[in-house]
């Protein structure tokens, strides 16, 4: 949907070599380009185009009329350097307990002890939407997140979907190594490479959230973007 004028073949298949003209790696395409910051202000669109009928019906399910969506993602499965990416979901109590919104799981993996530990101890509810697998349906997620008004997310998948999108989101961001380089490139606050992805970052202590999440929920209490 989104780039109609260009062919995928799929990775696991080799292709004839006289069936293109040239290639170019991806890593190269930097310098081919000639990108600087300026140029990719200047072409910032959105990169994915989700199901709009199908998003649409989620909004409609989820989310009663004037209430705001919220998508919720708060743990990365990176081998090396998810946990340093990754929250609690009692963490993000700052917002969740903000009235005035309806909060949807956009975590994948299985999360219901959490979401049930939320409900019992704090009366927040998460929705889980039992027709989107948030793990293995990569379009149904982007078709959730597109139902959303803002996204709440760690650095994961999701991050990269809702910033392809051109969803308003809120990143929280890890320092050191677990900072990856794309979420370094920040202009006025936001994604270089996602506009609309608002970059929270740690501050000090790597495995304390409070400070970030406590900005990010100032943040989204005085209203989005």
């Amino acid at each position: 949907r989104a780039l109609p004028g260009i062919r995928f073949e799929s990775s696991k298949e080799v292709l004839d070599e006289a069936s293109y003209d040239a290639h170019l790696p991806m890593g190269d395409l930097g310098q081919a380009l000639q990108l600087t910051a300026e140029k990719v202000k200047a072409a910032s669109t959105r990169l994915l185009q989700a199901n709009s009928e199908r998003s649409q019906k989620f909004k409609e399910t989820l989310c009663p009329p004037g209430f705001k969506l919220c998508g919720v993602s708060w743990k990365s499965a990176n081998p090396q350097i998810g946990v340093k990416k990754s929250l609690r979901l009692t963490d993000l109590l700052p917002v969740l307990q903000q009235p005035g919104m309806v909060f949807v799981n956009l975590q994948y993996g299985d999360v219901s002890q959490e979401i049930e530990a939320l409900q019992a101890e704090h009366g927040i509810t998460i929705v889980q939407l039992a027709d989107v697998d948030n793990r293995n349906d990569l379009e149904g997620l982007a078709d959730l997140i597109e139902a959303c008004d803002v996204v709440l997310t760690t650095s994961s998948t999701t991050a990269h979907l809702a910033g392809a999108l051109h969803k308003t989101t809120v990143n929280l961001v890890s320092r050191g190594a677990a900072r990856i380089w794309y979420w370094r490139n920040e202009v006025e606050g936001c994604s270089l490479w996602y506009p609309t992805v608002r970059l929270f970052g740690h501050q000090a202590d790597e495995t304390d959230w409070t400070g970030t999440v406590e900005r990010a929920a100032q943040h989204m209490a005085r209203g989005l973007p």
